[in-house]
């Protein structure tokens, strides 16, 4: 990946980290917006490190959300 990629993928994690942990809505519809969001939301790294700031788990079933909005958005 470029360094430019990594350095974007880095800034928009920084940003989806501070998103409420009292409002999933805001990661599923953040997860939305494109698919290399989906993916660093959907990923064990973002979780860790989600968990580690806020003290509190991501909703398991957030990513099942994602892929059935998309499959809808598509049809």
């Amino acid at each position: 990946m470029p360094a430019a990629a990594a350095l974007m993928d880095e800034l928009v994690e920084e940003f989806l980290l501070r998103l409420p942990p009292d409002d999933p809505a805001s990661l599923v519809n953040a997860a939305l917006v494109c698919k290399r969001w989906g993916r660093l939301i959907a990923g064990p790294a973002f979780r860790r490190k989600f968990r580690k700031i806020h003290r509190t788990k991501l909703l398991h079933m957030a990513r099942g959300q994602v892929c059935r909005r998309r499959r809808r958005r598509r049809q």
